[in-house]
């Protein structure tokens, strides 16, 4: 992003970032360059209403209000899943599907997944046991053995150089769980009879 400014008349001074009037140096990333302000490595928390505060020695002065919408970045990773919500039995494996889209100029370098229990949030690596996939080459995420603990909200991740793209968020219930077996009438003992 570039604003100009006559250079005989004035200078970058502040912009304003969410009703926020702050100094230039202040903000990592915003390099002020003699008649233009550059926002380096744009994000999503970038979005907001700029403009130029100036002064001279005479009188202050502001552009026009600049509106930064930021739309989307066409290099981040596009994540995709082919549905929102599974329904498995305690016991059983579930695959949730998933694929990740790059530019080849800026290939992925990590896929990982995050899922929440009930307040506690872990991450799913390649490495992770007890599952398969969440890798470069296999990004969707097989938990060989559900258990009631796996239930929870998973949110599939793919990183490159740029930044991070994520899934919606997918919800897994697990049914079922370990099965309690009562015998009536029967009485059990140890020892010798």
């Amino acid at each position: 992003m570039g604003i100009y400014v006559h250079p005989a008349l004035y200078e970058f001074e502040h912009f304003t970032m969410n009703r926020l009037s702050v100094a230039i140096p202040e903000k990592n990333g915003f390099v002020m360059d003699h008649h233009y302000l550059t926002i380096q490595r744009l994000t999503f928390k970038d979005d907001a209403w700029y403009y130029c505060m100036a002064h001279t020695n005479f009188s202050v002065g502001s552009s026009p209000p600049i509106d930064l919408t930021i739309i989307a970045n066409p290099k981040y990773p596009v994540v995709n899943i082919e549905s929102n919500r599974y329904v498995v039995t305690y016991g059983s494996s579930l695959t949730i599907n998933c694929s990740v889209r790059s530019s080849e100029q800026d290939p992925v370098n990590e896929i990982y997944w995050k899922y929440n229990n009930k307040g506690i949030i872990t991450k799913i690596s390649e490495k992770t046991d007890g599952i398969s996939g969440s890798s470069i080459r296999t990004p969707s995420l097989t938990i060989l053995k559900m258990t009631s603990s796996e239930s929870g909200i998973y949110t599939c991740y793919a990183r490159n150089d740029i930044g991070t793209g994520e899934s919606r968020p997918i919800n897994v219930i697990v049914t079922g769980d370990v099965p309690t077996v009562y015998v009536k009438g029967i009485q059990l003992s140890t020892g010798k009879t």
